[in-house]
């Protein structure tokens, strides 16, 4: 499932775990908020880097702060039927 695919990567722990074990074959396959480290970057992100490249996978990694900043996406997700994959941990 992820040798192809895109990550992207909230701010907080999973952004540095991410920077240590993701293994990127190509540029801009791991994706993450470096300026200001902002909560809820990786879903946008995510959905953003899905509509560039449809045929691959998107992973969005985040925590429950972060899902919790971005609630107010997640019925445009369902409304277009993405096909997004995500990992939150809280």
């Amino acid at each position: 499932m992820l040798n192809d695919a895109i990550a992207i990567v909230d701010t907080g722990s999973y952004r540095i775990i991410l920077n240590h074990v993701w293994e990127c074959l190509h540029p801009k396959e791991l994706l993450q908020s470096n300026g200001l480290g902002t909560m809820g970057y990786a879903l946008q992100a995510a959905i953003g880097a899905q509509l560039a490249h449809p045929d691959r996978k998107v992973v969005a990694f985040m925590g429950d702060a972060g899902l919790d900043m971005i609630t107010g996406e997640l019925p445009f997700e369902i409304k277009i039927n993405f096909q997004l994959h995500w990992l939150f941990s809280g």
